[in-house]
This record gives C-alpha cells, sequence and structure tokens, in this order.
C-alpha cells in the first residue's frame, strides 16, 4: 500500500508541516498573512498533492520526482546560513524566509508535476 502512495508521502508531511507553523504563528500574533491567505495555501496545497497523484498513481517513477516540495528548503537552508555568515549576523530564520520557503514549496511541487508530466 504504502509502495503505491510513496509520491505523496513527502509532499503531504512537508504540506502539513508548513501549514501547522503557519497556522501557529498567526493564532500567536507573528505571522504577516492571516487566515484567507492560509486557507488559499490549503486549498492550493490539496490541489497540487491531487494533482502530484494523478500523474504519479500506479507508475514506477522515482521519488525524487515528487520531491519537488523539498527542494527550496533543501536551498533555502544553506543560502540562509551563507547569508547569515556573510552579513556576519547570526539571526534566526525570519519570518520572510519561511513564507519564501513554504510559497516555493507550492510552486516547485507544482513545477516538478508539469515537468514530470511533459517528459514522460
Amino acid at each position: 500500500m504504502f509502495s503505491d502512495l510513496r509520491h505523496l508521502a513527502i509532499p503531504s508531511l512537508i504540506f502539513a508541516i508548513e501549514l501547522t507553523v503557519w497556522a501557529v504563528l498567526i493564532r500567536n500574533g507573528y505571522g504577516e498573512y492571516g487566515w484567507k491567505y492560509w486557507r488559499a495555501g490549503l486549498l492550493a496545497s490539496l490541489v497540487i498533492l491531487l494533482h502530484t497523484n494523478m500523474i504519479f498513481y500506479g507508475s514506477k517513477e522515482r521519488i525524487w520526482h515528487a520531491a519537488g516540495v523539498l527542494a527550496p528548503w533543501v536551498i533555502l537552508v544553506p543560502a540562509f546560513i551563507v547569508f547569515c555568515f556573510i552579513q556576519t549576523n547570526q539571526d534566526l530564520l525570519t519570518l520572510d524566509w519561511f513564507f519564501t520557503g513554504v510559497f516555493a514549496s507550492g510552486v516547485f511541487q507544482w513545477l516538478f508535476n508539469v515537468l514530470v508530466r511533459n517528459f514522460r
């Protein structure tokens, strides 16, 4: 069963974690974007997951095709470390960096879906 849904495991977990952190930030008054943007993000995540499921269900594709959602975080974390080192500022991750990662996750996953579908 899990082998049939392997393409949804990573995106589902990442989107769930991002939306949970975002909801806690909104609830505590730290988030720049309110609940209407959070709901739009939830809807976009569900649409992207459904699209991913339609593309990969039952296929023998490798899991890296569905890992587009993880790519922004793999890119942003080293970029943030280098940026902090260059600026000699050791502040923690800002909300702008977090929201950039959240929005980039959706865009990258959608882009990976389009590329995989076109190159099949």
